[in-house]
C-alpha cells in the first residue's frame, strides 16, 4: 500500500515525486501525475508534452503550479428549493481552505456543456501565464448505474460524459504523452452522485480513458456522507499534498461510509504496473 500511495502522487502536485511517474496523478496534470491525479501539467499552448519535458518545467515554474477544482453542480428541483447544494457548500468549504475552485450551477443539458466548455477555456487561459493544470472536475448530482440526472429531469449518459471529458482531453495543451504508453488523459473525475463509480464503464481497451482517476461511490450515498468524504479529500489531496490513495482512505474514514473508491484509466494504471515492474 505504501508503494502505491507514493506512486500515486505521480508528480506530486509538481513538488516532489516527479520522479515517480505514479504519484497518482490527480487531476491535475501531470504535475499532478499525482497518479495522474493529477496527471499533467500545462503550462503554454503547444504540443503535448513529454514527462521528461514535463518534470524540468515543472522544476523550473514549480511556483507557478496551482491545482484547482472545477465543480459542476445540477441538484434536483426539490434540492434547489431547500437549498440542499452540496457542491456550493463543497465551494465554500474549498474557498476557505484557500484552495482555488470555479463552480456552475448547471440545471440542463446546455448549461452543463456550457460548464464543460467554460473549464476547457480556463484550463487554456491558464496554460498561457504559465500555470499547470492538472483539472479536477468534480460533478454533484443524483446518479444511477447509466449516469447522471439534471435539474429539469434530463439525463447526461455516461458515453455524454465520456463525449465532454474527451472535448477537454483533446486540446493539445491538456494532453499528456509517455513513450510507451502514448497519449493520455490528465482529468481527475470525482462524481459525487450515487453509484458514481459505474462511470468506470468508460474505461476500456479499445479506446483512450476519458479520465486518468475516477474517484466515487459504488453504492447510493447521502448528502451529508459525500459532501464531508469529498471535503476530506480534497483537504488531504491539495491542502495538505498527500498522496491519492491516503485521500481516499481519509474521505473513507471522515464519512464513516467504505463505498468511496478510486479506479485508474487504464492508461494511468499501465504507468502504475509499468513503475512497478522496474
Amino acid at each position: 500500500m505504501a508503494e502505491m500511495s507514493d506512486n500515486f502522487r505521480c508528480l506530486r502536485a509538481a513538488r516532489g515525486s516527479l520522479r515517480d511517474p505514479l504519484a497518482w496523478a490527480s487531476p491535475h496534470s501531470l504535475p499532478s501525475l499525482r497518479l495522474h491525479w493529477q496527471t499533467r501539467a500545462v503550462v503554454n499552448v503547444g504540443a503535448p508534452w513529454s514527462l521528461a519535458e514535463m518534470k524540468q518545467n515543472i522544476m523550473e515554474n514549480e511556483e507557478r503550479k496551482k491545482e484547482k477544482v472545477y465543480i459542476i453542480e445540477s441538484p434536483s428541483s426539490n434540492d434547489l428549493l431547500y437549498e440542499k447544494l452540496e457542491g456550493n457548500a463543497l465551494k465554500n468549504a474549498l474557498f476557505l481552505a484557500g484552495i482555488e475552485i470555479e463552480y456552475y450551477l448547471a440545471t440542463d443539458e446546455d448549461t452543463f456543456i456550457q460548464a464543460f466548455d467554460n473549464i476547457e477555456s480556463d484550463i487554456v487561459e491558464r496554460s498561457k501565464n504559465a500555470i499547470f493544470s492538472n483539472p479536477f472536475i468534480h460533478i454533484s448530482a443524483h446518479g444511477n448505474k447509466e449516469g447522471i440526472g439534471l435539474t429539469n429531469r434530463e439525463f447526461i449518459s455516461w458515453v455524454e460524459l465520456e463525449h465532454q471529458l474527451n472535448k477537454i482531453n483533446e486540446n493539445p495543451v491538456l494532453q499528456c504523452e509517455d513513450d510507451e504508453i502514448g497519449f493520455f488523459s490528465s482529468i481527475t473525475l470525482c462524481l459525487s452522485t450515487c453509484l458514481g463509480l459505474y462511470a468506470e464503464k468508460l474505461v476500456s481497451d479499445d479506446k483512450p480513458s476519458p479520465f486518468a482517476v475516477l474517484i466515487a461511490s459504488n453504492e447510493k450515498v447521502s448528502w451529508a456522507d459525500s459532501l464531508t468524504g469529498f471535503i476530506t479529500f480534497y483537504h488531504h489531496m491539495i491542502f495538505h499534498d498527500e498522496g491519492g490513495q491516503d485521500a481516499v482512505e481519509a474521505m473513507k474514514t471522515a464519512a464513516r461510509n467504505n463505498s468511496f473508491d478510486f479506479v485508474f484509466g487504464k492508461e494511468m494504471k499501465a504507468l502504475v504496473d509499468k513503475k512497478r515492474s522496474k
